[in-house]
């Protein structure tokens, strides 16, 4: 009779097991741990099972060096480059193992992570890898969270709307300032580029929107709103037709956008991810070509990205503090969630490198709708929103050729977007320095204190209502060009005080680097921070001046001269020299020498001693100003067997700036091999 086996296992194989199963759990990373539980309810209520999820891996770039660097391209190339390389790197192995199993997935670097299609299982496959930080759901949402169109804006005045001039932009558009050189973008739903009171204000043009255009839902090939809340943002920040809408509050700036929702209404995380991704290296249409030059200055974002879109509080975190070390600006909508009460500020305003919006009205009375602080993140209390801006009947261009009210912190955030422009057109000094534009901002706004919310600041300035109250244009403008000081005088020659045209100055403070050129007449001037500097000039043709130091005071110019000697300057063309021979025999190139300088030029030739086949003549000799002569330059192949040579001839002068002029020698030798001519004699 055959037994029967039991069921029971003994007790020392099950734990076995039991220890088997936590060491794997260890060993994976415990996966379930990186799983957000959002994605399980997704994918449980998803067709088949399958859905859209976010892998986050945890490596990350280091962008210290990034505040180091001097000048908006840049930052914006090295954020752009070290960001790519380490997501490239970093997720090779994930990457290939996707295309191995014919997973769908798009690979992002401002934040390291992909977005992947699958099912639960290959999520929990994914999450157990030991490069996965987390993996959370990525689902769609649809709507806005705007209030309903409030009342008709007040009338305006000279064609002026009630907004812009309560930020007191007119006054600054009257000192010249209009947001000139600045680029402001649009994360929304779109924007009608041809609006009569947008159209002039764009970077692109009809026949060419590479650059300037971006729809993350490959839906228009130019710019379209089929919603009206992007177009109606965008004319808050530059809208002027030229004809009585006086709509923008920078209206000399040029803008660009990237639609981050569907012509029907659908939201996205990765969505979000994508559009900053693409402001941070601007593509072409279709999406080739990036180029971090063409980065804009300011990001305008009047949207949300609420839990119930997949954004945790961390998703965009990443995307941010890039933006903020490229000295990208971010603004942020504080949210319309103000009737829930204190600690409403929506997602992602409560970041601390996002400057947050606020909106109030006409009465200058806080809007109930505006989301009030505080915000905690990484476990810090801060005090949200930054500033507040006109958010209640705004009037502003609409699809088409119209203009209508709109209310919310939506709002809002274009007037901030708009006044940066301001403030970076009229000091260029302040371009991409966030810390020190934001502090303006802030430090410069009209005080408006509301205690209901705590914490709050000395005398209620910050505080979790109006953060630290009404933006104020002209105020921010006038601190900012009263804050500096000026460095100027004359590049000359020495012994003869002739100008110099087309010198550099440069003067260096904390680690960065301010150039200058001077002009035709030898002068130059600085607009400089308060503070020590050492400034240094040179010029072609010229000895480097001396090292300098200046103390730069505000609102003062401080005079310094520099007087530079002429110096020769060698010229040497061809740098490369190669030539194919075949046998014994010799070739002759010739090389030319200039003296560029202002001082007659010696020079010798060194060819490498060990180099037989290289012969150069004259040797030595002398150039005086603008002359120019001639080196021969022999190779001579007997003796030689066949193959490549290679060698360096060294140009030696009294050129401070070049005393060797290296020229790089090849040769390519040919030899004919003779064979002997074997017969065979037949018998017969």
């Amino acid at each position: 009779m055959r037994k029967r086996f039991s069921p029971c296992r003994p007790a020392g194989l099950v734990m076995l097991l039991l220890l088997w199963s936590s060491l794997a759990s260890a060993v994976l990373g415990a996966p379930s741990s990186r799983l957000d539980p959002r994605l399980l309810d997704e994918l449980s209520h998803s067709p088949g099972g399958r859905g859209s999820f976010l892998v986050f891996l945890e490596e990350q770039a280091d962008l210290g060096n990034a505040s180091t660097l001097k000048g908006k391209t840049a930052r914006a190339a090295y954020v752009y480059q070290s960001l790519r390389g380490t997501a490239e790197r970093s997720q090779a192995s994930l990457r290939a193992e996707l295309d191995a199993r014919g997973v769908p997935y798009h690979p992002y670097f401002i934040v390291n992570a992909l977005q992947v299609s699958g099912d639960l299982a290959l999520a929990e496959r994914i999450a157990g890898r030991p490069e996965v930080q987390r993996v959370v759901a990525d689902p769609t949402f649809s709507g806005l969270d705007d209030p309903p169109a409030g009342p008709a804006a007040p009338a305006a005045l000279n064609g002026v709307e009630w907004n812009v001039a309560r930020v007191h932009a007119p006054q600054v558009w009257s000192l010249g300032y209009t947001g000139q050189g600045i680029v402001v973008a649009s994360c929304d739903t779109g924007v009608d580029w041809d609006h009569p009171a947008l159209v002039q204000h764009y970077r692109g043009s009809a026949g060419n929107h590479d650059y300037d255009w971006y729809d993350v839902w490959d839906e228009y090939d130019v710019p379209t709103d089929p919603s009206g809340h992007g177009t109606h943002t965008v004319g808050t920040m530059v809208g002027d037709d030229g004809g009585g809408n006086r709509i923008g509050v920078a209206p000399g700036a040029q803008w660009i956008a990237c639609k981050v929702s569907s012509a029907g209404g659908l939201w996205q995380a990765s969505k979000y991810i994508a559009c900053w991704e693409w402001f941070l290296a601007p593509t072409r249409v279709d999406g080739s070509a990036p180029d971090p030059s063409k980065a804009p200055h300011v990001i305008n974002n009047s949207w949300t990205c609420p839990a119930s879109e997949g954004c945790d509080p961390d998703t965009l975190r990443e995307a941010t503090q890039a933006l903020y070390a490229a000295g990208i600006a971010v603004i942020k909508s504080a949210g319309n969630a103000g009737y829930s009460g204190c600690g409403s500020i929506t997602n992602p305003a409560q970041y601390p490198e996002s400057l947050a919006v606020g909106a109030f009205d006409s009465g200058d009375a806080i809007a109930g709708f505006s989301s009030r602080g505080p915000v905690i993140v990484d476990g810090n209390t801060l005090i949200k929103p930054n500033v507040a801006a006109p958010g209640v009947s705004v009037r502003s261009s609409l699809p088409g050729t119209g203009y209508g009210s709109m209310l919310g912190t939506s709002m809002a955030a274009p007037h901030v977007s708009g006044l940066i422009a301001l403030l970076w057109s009229a000091q260029p000094l302040l371009i991409g320095d966030l810390e020190a534009t934001f502090h303006l901002l802030e430090s410069s706004a009209e005080p408006k204190v509301d205690l209901q919310c705590l914490p709050n600041g000395p005398a209620g300035r910050p505080n979790n209502v109006w953060g630290w109250g009404i933006v104020d244009a002209l105020a921010a403008v006038n601190a900012a060009v009263d804050s500096v000081g000026v460095l100027s005088g004359t590049i000359a020659v020495s012994g003869t005080a002739e100008p110099i045209g087309g010198a550099t100055v440069a003067a260096y403070h904390s680690g960065h680097r301010f150039p200058a050129t001077s002009g035709p007449g030898g002068t130059y001037s600085l607009t400089l921070w308060p503070g020590p500097y050492t400034v240094t000039a040179s010029a072609r043709g010229y000895h480097p001046g001396d090292v300098e130091s200046a103390t730069i005071a505000t609102a003062s110019v401080t005079l310094l001269d520099a007087f530079l000697q002429p110096a020769p300057l060698a010229v040497v063309t061809p740098t490369l020299l190669g030539a194919t021979l075949e046998g014994d025999t010799s070739f002759t190139i010739s090389l030319s020498l200039r003296n560029e300088g202002h001082a007659p030029l010696s020079f010798t030739n060194t060819e490498d001693l060990a180099v037989a086949w290289l012969e150069a003549s004259p040797l030595t000799g002398t150039l005086d100003v603008g002359q120019q002569g001639a080196i021969s330059v022999t190779l001579a192949t007997a003796g030689l067997a066949a193959g490549r040579y290679t060698a360096t001839l060294q140009v030696r002068s009294n050129d401070p700036l070049a005393p060797m002029v290296p020229v790089a020698v090849r040769l390519r030798l040919w030899r004919a091999i003779y064979l002997p001519l074997l017969f065979r004699h037949a018998r017969t």
